[in-house]
């Protein structure tokens, strides 16, 4: 289950409309577009939102584990695979993710070469080297990472 349709859970539980949750956050139609899950949004604008409708992190990650399977997860199947040096099991994983568009997939197709180029499988462009650091520098909050 994408994470925006459990803000949409919460949100509409509250009664909270989409104009009053994104009113001087983000745009109606891109709330709407999240909520739908069409499109991503960024960590610092999601801790926005859900303060703005009085949601502790916590309580969002609590509904979205109880709302997703384990193998819906794909970081512990990432870092299993890599734990266990599983090259073809992360190749596989690296396929699906070069085949898929936009930022996020962008970020773990590269999360996945950089595990396959430790394990001598793979290597990293500096293309996506600057990808990287351009993602770093506009991390507002680093709480989590």
């Amino acid at each position: 289950m994408e994470i925006g349709y459990i803000f949409k859970e919460f949100r509409t539980s509250k009664r909270i409309t989409l104009q009053e949750a994104s009113q001087g956050i983000v745009s109606v139609p891109f709330l709407s577009c999240f909520e739908r899950g069409l499109t991503d949004i960024s960590f610092t604008h999601l801790l926005e939102l859900l303060s703005r409708i009085n949601v502790q992190l916590s309580e969002f990650e609590f509904l979205y584990q109880m709302r997703n399977d384990d193998d819906n997860d794909l970081l512990p199947n990432f870092q299993r695979a890599y734990q266990n040096g599983d090259i073809k099991q992360l190749q596989n994983y690296l396929t699906i993710w070069e085949n898929k568009s936009g930022k996020f997939a962008t970020l773990q197709t590269i999360q996945l070469k950089m595990m396959l180029t430790t394990l001598g499988a793979a290597t990293i462009t500096n293309e996506e080297r600057t990808i990287l650091e351009d993602y770093f520098q506009k991390i507002e909050n680093w709480t989590f990472f």
